[in-house]
């Protein structure tokens, strides 16, 4: 009775773990490719809060006025390639997004924690560079800058996509190739939908005294029968 006690006790514990959570919606996040994010983002279980969601007629100061000083974050994007096929891409800023900033550089590898993603192919690039991300109040999100790359962008007016990697993000074998379906410089690619989310590391909930009870109980009483038979 005790064991079963114990058994049924640890079956409830993952009840308590928190799953990640989008506030306010999305419509290109599912609960997959959450889960992914925060593998690939590595610490543990997520909040995404919906801050910005582009509207018809939205321009990059829409976008920034929503973003701007909300680190750290992902934009979230759909795209076209040009096979045809529809791909969810973006990419995790861990600086805020800033109107006036120009080029956001980190010049300390260990300080390179950006990356590009494209959730539809599983395709992750780390950030393999010194510029994170390329900020003027008229662009949408840009990751790396020109005149090289930049390796991830939105066009001013948020109706195109553009991506040559392999200089902020990616290696060698991305050079100049597109995040959406990998061809060598490819032209601007329409772009459906731009969601940006901050990000936010959910807290474990502590167990209910309860549960711990129902833990501990079974568990200490099966040791004290254990030693009463090796007494014996």
């Amino acid at each position: 009775m005790m064991t079963k006690l114990l058994a049924i006790a640890l079956l409830c514990l993952p009840l308590c773990a928190r799953a990640g959570v989008i506030v306010g919606g999305s419509q290109l996040l599912g609960a997959a490719d959450l889960g992914t994010l925060e593998s690939w983002f590595g610490q543990g279980k997520l909040t995404l809060t919906n801050i910005y969601s582009r509207d018809p007629g939205d321009v990059g100061v829409d976008f920034h006025a929503a973003a701007d000083n909300r680190s750290p974050t992902f934009a979230v994007m759909r795209a076209r390639g040009g096979d045809g096929r529809w791909k969810t891409i973006g990419g995790y800023n861990p600086q805020s997004w800033d109107s006036g900033g120009g080029a956001h550089y980190t010049a300390d590898p260990q300080d390179w924690d950006a990356f590009l993603f494209n959730l539809s192919d599983a395709v992750l690039w780390r950030q393999s560079g010194p510029v994170q991300t390329y900020n003027r109040d008229f662009d949408g999100p840009t990751f790396g800058a020109p005149p090289l790359g930049p390796d991830l962008g939105v066009t001013a007016d948020l109706s195109q996509v553009f991506s040559l990697g392999g200089w902020s993000y990616g290696g060698l074998d991305q050079r100049e190739r597109s995040l959406v379906d990998g061809t060598l410089h490819a032209p601007n690619m329409p772009l459906a939908a731009l969601e940006v989310f901050s990000i936010s590391v959910a807290a474990i909930p502590e167990p209910p005294p309860a549960l711990l009870l129902l833990v501990g109980l079974p568990a200490l009483l099966l040791w004290a029968a254990r030693v009463r038979r090796a007494a014996a």
